[in-house]
């Protein structure tokens, strides 16, 4: 019978003969060891591409000015937040005061409305209101006596007739001062309306203009390092001008071309 072992036993067995043969010549045997370690493996190879960061972030320009000052230089490393830069940013501040200025005046415009107008016109209309009445009322009250003295003839027709005209001018001053008062109670309310709308432009001028106020402190999005500064110390910018390229720079991708 023949039997037909693997190549690796056969490898196996020869090996432990040849150490028996060994053994028995000398009666030692003499095998190397060395100790394995953990390493990284690398292999160079020539190419050319490019390395850049996974996540770059492009700082631009929100306004058309000048640049103020820069407080960071290429190459630094910054924190989330940190102003990097300011810009010129003084027209914005008076644009800024103006409105803020529009939106006062809008405002006690509005509250003069909702009180159904100026608080001086009304009050003189009032004062004229309450002596017209009393003066028809005097009026009406002289108009009874005369008509009972004419009745015992010692009034006239005459005076009977002034009394009359006059009684009629006071109610029809009576009648004007009321309709100057709703005149003046129904044009507040449609000022008032203007005056509401004007506030709320107002408030979003302010909202607009402090955002781009803002803007002029121009800060980090992220931490990580400034690896492009084009913008410089006096120089004019454009709105969408890059003023800055910053990354994580601990994060990085090589694009390499065969």
């Amino acid at each position: 019978m023949v039997l037909i072992f693997p190549k690796k036993v056969l490898l196996l067995l020869a090996w432990t003969a040849l150490i028996v043969v060994s053994c028995g010549r000398s009666g030692r045997v003499s095998i190397s060891t060395t100790r394995p370690v953990r390493q990284n493996l690398t292999s160079w190879i020539s190419s050319n591409g490019k390395v850049e960061p996974v996540e770059p972030f492009v700082i631009q320009s929100q306004l058309t000015t000048f640049v103020k000052r820069v407080l960071i230089k290429q190459g630094d490393t910054v924190r989330r937040g940190q102003i990097l830069m300011t810009l010129d940013a003084q027209d914005l501040e008076s644009d800024l005061a103006r409105v803020k200025g529009e939106l006062v005046a809008a405002e006690d415009e509005r509250r003069t409305a909702a009180g159904g107008g100026s608080p001086e016109e009304l009050a003189q209309l009032q004062n004229d209101l309450a002596k017209t009445e009393a003066e028809i009322a005097r009026l009406r009250r002289e108009a009874e006596s005369l008509e009972r003295l004419y009745a015992k003839q010692a009034a006239t027709r005459q005076e009977l007739e002034q009394n009359k005209i006059a009684l009629e001018k006071a109610e029809a001053d009576r009648r004007l001062i009321e309709q100057k008062r709703n005149g003046i109670v129904n044009r507040a309310k449609f000022q008032g309306e203007r005056a509401g709308l004007r506030a709320e432009e107002a408030r979003q001028s302010m909202r607009s203009l402090q955002e781009k106020l803002n803007s002029a402190r121009v800060t980090a999005p992220v931490q990580g390092t400034v690896f492009s500064l084009p913008a410089r110390a006096e120089s004019f910018v454009h709105t969408g001008d890059v003023l800055a390229e910053m990354a994580d720079l601990t994060r990085i991708r090589v694009r390499a071309r065969a």
